[in-house]
């Protein structure tokens, strides 16, 4: 059966009974003029509006003050109580290159070129090496300051202390490093940092002092070997002098090359003639195998003796033609004529078979000529590359002697300069501002400690009020309707407790409450313009449980679609606790059951005009039996015969989770 699939919600308290006196609770706290739906996302989901967070906000308004208050004042009370510490910076500039006293270069090269150099220095003062360094320096009194604020054993080592106090900080875009050290003394602060700041200078000149000592030990090694290698070379490449008189590969070398240059051309040009003499041969053969004639060739045709052989052949031509005009066949001057003509064709085909094979003889020359040079300039050429390697052997081993003796006079040269240089070096780093005893405290902070209390405690509250609504599953807003039950909202009627159930009943006939009748005028403009209640004939209003206001609805909403000038009539389908005749003062003795029973006709159970246009089927009483009744066929055709005389049918049935009738409807 036909129904509207949009939700009328209405704004009244619930009592005890069933029945308009139930009216009451609902969601006032919303107000009038919510409209018709909530916001809808854009998969047509509704979610939550501005308006709604902030009615949870003020719903759990204490509950948000007592934690964000609670929050604000742990901090409070932390911020006052926590131990002042005071923090001191010394500033060292790591330098990019060492100085060198003496000008020269290191045998290691100690060079700040990037970032990975210089985070590689920062590990190093982060190192536990540099800690244990100022732990050494620390005595007596200076030792004592130290721990006393941080444990009463002080024989116990300070490297803990000094390593979770101390904060190595980059300057940006520089080569300045800042040292700082916490401590609740602010003179044990800046002395600790400065402590650190010349440890770690320190600790890099003992390091680069042990590298160069290392590098320098390994330099006289190198060197002792590289002579060794120079020695063995000097007495190789005598021994080669000897072997293959190497004073003569030289010369030897140089008229290779310039008969090598001789044969290169010598192949050129009959690679050439190769190449033309092929070509020719080709076209010939190509020529005769086609059965083209062969003086159509320009290198054949060019021939003296074809060419004159031609000219005669042609004139020839002509002076047959000539005589064919004059004398028949037999004639002697044509047999003379044909003769000559023959003859001469003769000659030419044997000045062309003549040149053809001049031709293939010439191929033949060509190519033996080719492979001749070829073969003397492949032997030159073994010549030359045979005598190229005894030279590249030769040079090798006296590039290698210099090669080595200037390596090994560079080695000599660096190890002496290196031996001048180990006592002069200089540290890799400088103190540029050393720590002095801060004046203010660097935490706690006092102003950032109660703004981020305020902030956090906001935060926190405000999380913690959202999170209990999320977990609250109580319907008491129109986006916890749509959410929960999956339909569209037509509409909110604000609260009536100033009416009694009768008022109610009649209110948008006698505009009892004007924000009412407004209300009911939208949930009609909506049903007018949803696709699905616009050309719906029955319209069905029911209610989870009694006392929700489903009747209150019912007729209501059939006098606001009367007073649109439309034929419309109302039945009381709750035949287990009836209401509508009641509230609107009409006798429930006859009705809807007298008919479905077949006592009574459809004209006799209605009561007409009610209101202009509005027909009122009572339920004609209580009826135990109102399943068997809704889900007969007398009703079935009693509701076809109604949709055919109003233009509107609204059905007031039976709560849905008190009883099934609504579902047989």
């Amino acid at each position: 059966m036909p129904h509207n699939d949009a939700r009328h919600a209405s704004n009244s308290s619930r009592g005890n009974g069933y029945g308009y006196g139930a009216y009451g609770a609902g969601y006032g706290g919303y107000g009038y003029g919510y409209g018709p739906g909530v916001d809808v996302d854009s998969q047509g989901k509704p979610r939550r509006g501005f308006r709604e967070y902030l009615m949870i906000l003020r719903e759990r308004l204490w509950t948000f003050v007592a934690v964000a208050l609670t929050i604000f004042l742990a901090v409070g009370i932390y911020t006052f109580n926590a131990t002042r510490l005071y923090t001191a910076s010394a500033v060292v500039q790591v330098l990019r290159e060492p100085m060198n006293a003496l000008g020269g270069q290191d045998i290691l090269k100690e060079e700040i070129r990037s970032y990975e150099d210089l985070n590689t220095q920062i590990k190093i003062l982060e190192s536990m090496a540099v800690v244990d360094a100022v732990a050494e320096r620390l005595r007596g009194v200076d030792l004592r300051r130290l721990m006393e604020p941080y444990t009463t054993d002080l024989k116990a080592p300070p490297q803990g202390v000094l390593s979770a106090n101390r904060e190595i900080r980059p300057i940006r875009s520089s080569l300045l490093i800042a040292v700082e050290f916490k401590h609740p003394d602010p003179r044990v602060s800046s002395q600790i940092a400065n402590l650190f700041a010349e440890e770690y200078i320190n600790y890099n000149l003992r390091l680069n002092i042990e590298n160069s000592m290392k590098a320098v030990e390994d330099l006289k090694a190198r060197a002792a070997q590289q002579r060794a290698v120079v020695e063995s070379l000097e007495t190789k490449l005598a021994e080669y002098k000897e072997k293959y008189h190497s004073i003569s590969v030289e010369e030897r070398e140089d008229i290779d090359l310039q008969e090598l240059m001789a044969l290169n051309d010598i192949a050129t040009r009959n690679k050439n003639a190769l190449d033309v003499s092929r070509g020719h041969w080709e076209q010939v053969q190509r020529q005769e195998a086609e059965n083209k004639p062969l003086w159509e060739l320009p290198f054949i045709s060019q021939l003296p003796l074809v060419s004159s052989l031609r000219t005669e052949l042609s004139n020839e031509q002509i002076n047959v033609a000539t005589l064919k005009q004059r004398y028949l066949p037999a004639h002697p001057k044509m047999i003379e004529a044909q003769e000559a003509m023959a003859q001469t064709q003769a000659e030419l085909n044997k000045a062309l078979q003549s040149a053809v094979q001049e031709m293939h003889a010439n191929y033949i020359t060509c190519q033996k000529n080719y492979d001749q040079t070829m073969q003397r300039l492949s032997g030159k050429e073994a010549d030359i590359i045979k005598l190229s390697k005894m030279k590249v052997e030769f040079n090798s081993i006296k590039t290698d002697l210099e090669v080595n003796r200037s390596l090994h006079a560079a080695m000599v040269m660096r190890l002496n300069s290196e031996m001048a240089q180990v006592s002069l070096k200089n540290p890799s780093a400088r103190i540029i501002d050393k720590a002095v005893p801060p004046v203010f405290p660097s935490s706690p902070k006092i102003f950032t400690n109660i703004f981020l209390g305020f902030v956090g405690g906001s935060v926190v509250g405000l999380a913690l009020v959202l999170l209990m609504a999320f977990l609250d599953d109580r319907i008491k807003s129109p986006f916890d309707i749509e959410s929960t039950l999956g339909l569209p909202l037509a509409g909110i009627v604000g609260r009536l407790g100033h009416l009694d159930a009768k008022q109610k009943a009649r209110c948008v006939a006698n505009n009892e409450d004007r924000r009412a009748t407004e209300s009911f005028r939208a949930i009609h403009s909506y049903l007018k313009l949803n696709d699905a209640a616009r050309n719906a004939k029955v319209l069905l209003t029911t209610s989870t449980v009694p006392g929700e206001g489903k009747s209150f609805i019912s007729t209501n909403l059939a006098y606001t679609f009367a007073s649109h000038g439309e034929r419309v009539v109302l039945i009381d389908c709750d035949l287990r606790m009836p209401n509508v005749g009641k509230s609107l003062g009409l006798p429930n003795t006859l009705g809807l059951q007298q008919v479905l029973e077949g006592t009574k006709t459809l004209e006799e159970a209605t009561h007409y005009n009610v209101f202009p246009n509005l027909d009122v089927i009572s339920s004609g009483g209580h009826s135990s039996k109102s399943t068997q009744l809704l889900h007969g066929d007398v009703f079935s055709k009693t509701l076809e015969l109604l949709k055919t005389r109003y233009d509107r049918v609204f059905i007031d049935s039976p709560p849905v989770a008190a009883v099934s009738d609504a579902f047989d409807i």
